[in-house]
């Protein structure tokens, strides 16, 4: 490998931006995992699917700034870039290529795990996810095989002098694998908008959630700007038109964690911001179901101690009055100061177990 440092301007400027998208996806997952703290949450399988996807983006980050440094990309092939260096950015083009579908589809993996947890009950969004799971997979693995299998022999991806070898349209295939991606991401954030329309909102908090939800517009949009770029990739000269589609595929990758952490993010913004800019209304502390038994009416059970005698106690329990069923439950996600509350339908279920209450006033007589 060759010493080329940071000489070439366009390997200089994807370095800096790589490394300030970089830093602002690490911190997202790490506020991800303090958000759990915060709400004295244990770590779930999305957690974990999370970091290894950050920690994945981060490899592939250094993999690219190795090209710029190593490899020459952003200078001219051959002159001055060698040849051996040259090879060597063509493997790294391989590595980068599998840690970008298999770190997506990691990424989408965990948002839909999440779904499953708050929407799951329902069998339609299950048959949804599976599908959807599916199908990211299947890209993945195509991704994955398209990086070998697209010359043959393989050798010949990174040495194109090999007799007899050749390679199928590169362009088109990173083309119709970058479309693909696009119309994943459409699925993955379609998946939870029909139930939240379903929740018991007002329409400015289901807009909220709808938009936080669907923050990977953005990165499709970021996907979109990679497909155009990689239609310019000359393997002719590949060193220098490699680095605005290698800046952008890391990018994309560091954007999709940041925008599938952002939604569980809400208890470390409430705990640095004021409650009025969160819309949120003062209901007590911690993650929550309220079932609507804190007002209302008061019923008497008259119970009887059986190891002292005659005590009573009177248990009064608060229901609401003229109600014929429980009223809808309600999911607080906050954490810090408990001050919103989600209703939820049938349809879900809060990402964190359970929280029910019923307030009781206990009474206690003694008969001597």
């Amino acid at each position: 490998m060759g010493s080329y440092g940071l000489e070439s301007k366009d390997g200089k400027d994807i370095v800096i931006v790589m490394l300030v998208f970089g830093w602002i996806a690490i911190a997202s997952t790490v506020l991800r995992v303090l958000s759990r703290r915060m709400r004295d949450v244990s770590l779930a399988a999305e957690d974990y699917m999370m970091m290894f996807a950050t920690c994945m983006v981060v490899a592939s980050t250094i993999v690219v700034i190795m090209t710029v440094t190593k490899g020459g990309v952003g200078l001219h092939a051959l002159k001055p870039v060698a040849w051996a260096d040259i090879e060597f950015v063509l493997k790294m083009i391989i590595v980068c290529q599998c840690l970008y579908g298999v770190g997506l589809a990691i990424v989408k993996t965990a948002m839909m795990t999440l779904y499953y947890k708050l929407f799951g009950t329902k069998k339609s969004m299950r048959i949804a996810i599976y599908t959807t799971g599916a199908i990211v997979w299947a890209w993945a693995l195509s991704i994955v095989l398209e990086s070998f299998l697209l010359c043959h022999p393989i050798p010949y991806n990174w040495n194109p002098t090999i007799p007899g070898g050749g390679c199928g349209n590169r362009n088109a295939a990173f083309v119709v694998a970058g479309v693909l991606n696009m119309v994943t991401d459409f699925m993955v954030m379609a998946l939870p908008i029909p139930y939240i329309i379903k929740l018991q909102l007002p329409v400015g908090r289901k807009v909220g959630l709808i938009v936080a939800f669907s923050l990977g517009l953005f990165v499709s949009a970021i996907s979109m700007v990679r497909v155009v770029s990689l239609m310019r990739i000359n393997f002719a000269d590949v060193t220098y038109t490699l680095p605005i589609p290698l800046m952008w595929s890391i990018v994309e990758e560091q954007l999709a964690i940041v925008a599938a952490n952002v939604p569980l993010l809400r208890p470390v913004f409430s705990a640095i911001t004021p409650s009025r800019w969160l819309g949120s209304s003062d209901r007590g502390t911690g993650p929550s179901y309220d079932f609507g038994l804190r007002k209302g009416s008061s019923k008497n059970y008259p119970l009887t101690r059986m190891d002292q005698g005659i005590n009573k106690i009177e248990v009064t329990s608060h229901q609401s009055k003229g109600s014929r069923h429980v009223t809808t439950p309600r999911w607080s996600d906050d954490g810090v100061d408990g001050r919103s509350d989600t209703g939820l339908t049938s349809n879900g279920a809060p990402p964190d177990g359970i929280h029910m209450w019923q307030e009781f006033r206990v009474d206690e007589t003694s008969s001597k």
